[in-house]
């Protein structure tokens, strides 16, 4: 039979494993819309300009802090990379509706595509990053 300290010490193991998962819990930075990521090949957004064509309808992943978002569903964003380069990111194929996260870090991947004398990039999995978070 346990004894009241047994019992004490395995009521106080179990109530600091429960605010471990907790935190951890809590702790989660990330918000991901759309099927799980693949290992996909990462790319700048210099990448993806310097030229154009060299990644065109290859599956990637390109990060940036988002500039600009659609302001009535969230469907496109303005990806910017740390130089100041930016590139536009549909996301409507996929996520008719997305919230808001002007100013957070993202992580989107999808295929960078040419439309018409331009290109952009079709998002088909995002993760938001909160701000302050790595």
């Amino acid at each position: 039979m346990m004894g009241n300290i047994g019992r004490r010490a395995a009521a106080a193991s179990a109530l600091v494993l429960a605010a471990a998962v907790v935190a951890g819990c809590r702790g989660s930075s990330a918000e991901h819309f759309g099927e799980p990521v693949t290992a996909v090949p990462e790319v700048s957004v210099a990448q993806l300009l310097e030229p154009p064509d060299a990644f065109r309808r290859q599956p990637v992943r390109v990060r940036g802090v988002i500039e600009r978002q659609c302001p009535s569903s969230g469907c496109w964003v303005y990806l910017r990379d740390d130089q100041g380069r930016s590139i536009r990111v549909e996301l409507s194929d996929y996520f008719p509706r997305l919230p808001s996260r002007v100013g957070a870090e993202a992580e989107v991947e999808g295929e960078w595509i040419a439309k018409g004398n331009d290109h952009e990039f079709i998002g088909s999995r995002i993760s938001f990053r909160r701000e302050g978070s790595r």
